[in-house]
């Protein structure tokens, strides 16, 4: 039996422990205690269903600040990363487009001034926590996928607010049918090499940083100056992370660099 199961029965059994106590509770001036033995008899114990998972994540948040077991998000991570999904940790605030699997801890939602309903999420991977904001035309077409305790892969932009950053949601699906969609699919990045990143040292550097990041995505180089363009090898394929796409931008240029899905 686990810790949450012994928590729960605890709870659900504590008013039935308490009126055994009080039944054979005995009386020190009788002679009672003689045959204690032959009358004891012990507590019936109830068995309760698990705790539902959003509870117990809720628990586990409130009591120690962080997940005691593994985010249920994590049985998916390896596959949504080999799918060109980010961890929320990954996300910057300069992202235009990024891709996320989450589980929705919280939902609040809203109407606005025109009726129209929107909502406030938190979501959650193991990396860590961000707050996600979804709007009316969005909110109405994806509302059945964002639900409290549900998993979603969700697609928008990164923006920062009061000094956190907001998830901007504008797609959402369910995490199978999103991973199987993508991985269907083959990816190709494309790198524009202006003309003063065509140096050795330059062409080294963005050479490691691809055999770093080893994958399943093509990569096809065009040439500025020669207007040459090149699909490199298969000992060139990739894993277009969040990470790796932030610093290929940081490197070549944000115009420069486009991932094709």
């Amino acid at each position: 039996m686990n810790l949450t199961k012994i928590v729960q029965s605890c709870l659900q059994v504590w008013d039935v422990a308490l009126e055994h106590a009080q039944l054979f509770k005995v009386d020190e001036s009788s002679q009672v205690e003689l045959f204690l033995e032959e009358f004891q008899l012990k507590p019936k114990y109830v068995q309760v269903d698990h705790i539902r998972l959003e509870d117990k994540l809720a628990f586990e948040k409130e009591a120690l600040g962080f997940y005691l077991s593994d985010h249920p998000v994590s049985i998916f991570e390896k596959r949504l990363k080999q799918a060109g999904a980010n961890v929320l940790l990954e996300l910057s605030a300069d992202q235009k487009r990024a891709a996320a699997g989450v589980y929705i801890t919280s939902l609040r939602k809203i109407r606005t001034k025109k009726g129209e309903s929107m909502a406030f999420l938190n979501i959650s991977d193991s990396s860590g926590e961000m707050e996600a904001v979804v709007f009316p035309v969005v909110y109405k077409k994806y509302s059945h996928l964002l639900e409290q305790g549900q998993f979603a892969v969700i697609e928008g932009k990164v923006e920062e607010r009061d000094g956190k950053l907001q998830f901007i949601i504008q797609q959402a699906a369910e995490i199978d049918t999103w991973l199987s969609t993508k991985m269907k699919q083959d990816s190709i990045l494309y790198l524009k090499i202006a003309n003063e990143k065509q140096d050795e040292h330059s062409l080294n550097h963005l050479k490691q940083l691809l055999k770093e990041n080893a994958g399943k995505t093509k990569v096809v180089l065009h040439f500025e100056t020669s207007k040459k363009t090149i699909r490199l090898g298969s000992e060139f394929l990739i894993h277009p992370s969040g990470n790796l796409l932030k610093v290929l931008r940081d490197f070549l240029g944000t115009d420069n660099v486009v991932l094709k899905e």
